[in-house]
């Protein structure tokens, strides 16, 4: 018999490549433990939200009803799996992330086994967002020390093409050999953006995501894909248009978990993805170590890794993934191998869990 619990974490994310000027976002987040009464294996998986992309934190939290019914305890993994098909993605990664660290834990095995012969990862992309010169300054200079492949820098739309040049001036002249993905968020128009195409190119931008509003046309990214040199990536678009869609004007997807119903429906994608010739990101933002090591377990098979926002938490009361520089490490336990390391962060309830889990 399984037993599922879940509760709502408030977590810190600030650039540990700040220190001089710090700036800290705070986000909610759900923990789904999921605990087989017979063998006392915990399964923990996360269910992240962003809004208005998906659920609040609460909202999630209320779909699962864990007021006994329907999915508080089921007999087996494959019926509290098939249960989970109502869901929403969000509310659905989680507890499908829970019971693959379960059957995990019970096979011995860990997780990315299942899917690779090796666990070697691609390094992640590193956000870089400071807006002033010389916080950016500052950002850079703490961050060498970890020799970063990859960047992935914000470019809000307010800022005039001036200030954006000088920006990506300085990150190119810190590390001109990183490759260089421009994140815009949706947020630009195609003219705007065709006027960028030139010096983005000239300091090294090679990967750009999300360029144009959320309602501008699939045209205009073909358009893009005809006239620019850059490897066009599509994130908030995969919950509008189909993969055969984009596939038309994208060279690459990023998947997140929240987005499309955890790693099972990642993984699925991905396949779907791949036949389709889009290159894989895989993508992480508001989650803890539980949300990302679940992730990470699927990057043996990506071409790109954008789990960089895991660096930055505070507060984060789990351990999962090691890190060699910006490149993650996973390891032989078996299931996710997530572990507490702050317990007094979390709920009475959720921390004799976890420490249940460690002992088993």
């Amino acid at each position: 018999m399984l037993e599922l619990y879940a509760e709502v974490l408030t977590l810190n994310r600030q650039s540990r490549f700040r220190q001089r000027h710090p700036e800290t976002t705070r986000f909610d987040t759900v923990v789904v433990a999921i605990t087989d009464l017979e063998t006392g294996h915990v399964g923990f998986g996360e269910s992240a939200v962003n809004p208005p992309y998906t659920l609040t934190a609460h909202e999630v939290l209320v779909e699962l009803q864990l007021d006994g019914e329907p999915l508080a305890r089921d007999a087996d993994v494959q019926l509290m799996l098939d249960r989970t098909r109502w869901l929403t993605p969000a509310a659905r990664s989680g507890v499908v992330a829970a019971l693959v660290d379960l059957t995990g834990q019970a096979s011995r095995q860990p997780v990315w086994q299942r899917w690779s012969a090796t666990p070697g990862c691609p390094p992640s992309s590193v956000p870089i967002g400071s807006i002033a010169l010389d916080e950016l300054d500052e950002e850079l200079t703490c961050l060498a020390p970890l020799r970063p492949a990859e960047l992935k820098i914000t470019l809000p739309p307010s800022l005039s093409h001036a200030d954006h040049r000088r920006r990506l001036h300085l990150v190119n002249s810190r590390f001109p050999d990183c490759r260089l993905t421009a994140d815009l968020n949706a947020g630009w128009s195609l003219e705007q953006f065709l006027a960028a195409a030139s010096y983005l190119a000239e300091y090294g931008v090679s990967r750009v995501e999300e360029p144009l509003s959320l309602d501008a046309p699939l045209a205009d990214y073909s358009t893009l894909a005809r006239n620019t040199p850059f490897s066009l990536v599509a994130d908030e678009r995969l919950m509008q248009h189909s993969l055969d869609e984009l596939a038309q004007c994208f060279h690459e997807v990023n998947l997140k978990s929240a987005w499309h119903g955890g790693i099972l429906g990642i993984g699925s994608k991905m396949a779907r993805a791949r036949a389709r010739g889009l290159r894989i990101c895989l993508g992480a933002d508001r989650e803890s170590s539980v949300g990302s090591t679940a992730i990470a377990h699927l990057g043996p098979m990506a071409d790109h890794l954008d789990l960089g926002s895991a660096l930055m938490l505070l507060d984060d009361p789990f351990t999962g993934i090691g890190w060699d520089g910006t490149r993650p490490v996973l390891g032989t336990e078996a299931g996710f191998g997530v572990r507490v390391v702050v317990p007094t962060k979390l709920s009475d309830h959720l921390g004799q869990m976890l420490e249940n889990r460690s002992r088993v």
